[in-house]
């Protein structure tokens, strides 16, 4: 009989942590899983005092867009590296001229309860869309996807210009 070399499927000779490993690097940029290859790589420069950012507020005449979130909170992780890092969201940001606070809710717990019941706030993420004098203008409340977060922080931006 007519043996003839393996030569068309060299992957596998490999051992098993190789095909791994190769399928490993291969798979996400074939499919575009990747932040790398989707373009979803946006930053925005979040302000990490929320006292700050009113006060610039107040000096620039810009809303400040709070998030409300906790380190433990999974919505809020999911909606971190779901909408937060996407274009469209920095975009929004800089069309608006938006300040953007990220608020830790357990970082000190007695200061943060006066905050949290200051602007209502009773689950996370919590995003608050605030003018200078720290007047709430709009809220968005719970987890929402990427594209229902986006739409209601477009509307309410747009509304806010509109009563202008």
């Amino acid at each position: 009989m007519f043996r003839r070399k393996s030569n068309v499927f060299p992957i596998l000779k490999m051992n098993l942590k190789k095909r791994y490993l190769l399928i490993l690097i291969i798979m996400p940029a074939l499919t575009g899983c990747t932040d790398a290859f989707s373009g979803q790589n946006y930053s925005v420069e979040w302000n990490h005092s929320l006292v700050k950012a009113l006060q610039q507020s107040r000096a620039e005449n810009r809303p400040v867009l709070v998030n409300f979130h906790s380190d433990k909170c999974l919505p809020c992780i999911r909606m971190k590296k779901e909408f937060f890092t996407l274009d469209t969201f920095g975009e929004l940001i800089e069309k608006y001229r938006i300040i953007p606070v990220i608020v830790e809710a357990e970082k000190d717990p007695e200061k943060m309860a006066l905050v949290l019941k200051r602007y209502g706030v009773h689950g996370y993420p919590t995003l608050l869309i605030l003018e200078g004098k720290g007047r709430e203008l709009g809220r968005s409340e719970g987890y929402r996807s990427a594209d229902i977060a986006l739409d209601r922080l477009e509307k309410i931006m747009r509304d806010l210009e509109e009563k202008q």
